[in-house]
């Protein structure tokens, strides 16, 4: 089985777009699927894969899930 932190990395690896990739966050934060720190961890390393070279995770996140 497959965490869903685990799906949101997979996702951003094949670099879904962002629009989706923040829905699947920002549904994984309101059901309390995820940890917001544990989910910006694991997103910081595709930031500048999309566009935000100089973003950290947690800002990254913000800009998935606030668009």
């Amino acid at each position: 089985m497959t965490t869903s932190q685990r799906t949101v990395i997979d996702l951003a690896s094949v670099r879904l777009d962002g629009g989706h990739l923040g829905l699947v966050a920002a549904d994984l934060l309101d059901r309390n699927l995820a940890h917001s720190d544990d989910l910006a961890a694991a997103l910081a390393p595709y930031a500048a894969a999309y566009g935000l070279p100089d973003a950290t995770g947690q800002e990254f996140l913000e800009h998935l899930t606030h668009p």
